[in-house]
């Protein structure tokens, strides 16, 4: 959960200097492209969370599977 603050207080970060840079220069195209940066970054947040939310779907569908056969064994 950790790691997702931090992710989250970067995409802050990136965001605010993007809008100080559009401010200061005058130049709209920094808004939309700290806008794709904080989008990317937190894709690949959510992809990592997918990928270790469906690792423990897996360990706990192997950890049923392994119950299932034991009791099938000590009957």
């Amino acid at each position: 959960m950790e790691e997702l603050d931090g992710v989250a207080v970067i995409g802050l970060l990136i965001a605010a200097a993007s809008l100080v840079v559009v401010n200061t220069t005058g130049n709209a195209i920094y808004d939309p492209t700290g806008s794709i940066i904080v989008g990317n970054i937190l894709g690949m947040e959510a992809m990592e969370i997918m990928v270790a939310c469906s690792a423990m779907v897996l360990a706990k569908k192997e950890q049923s599977k392994e119950g299932d056969n034991q009791s099938i064994d000590s009957s």
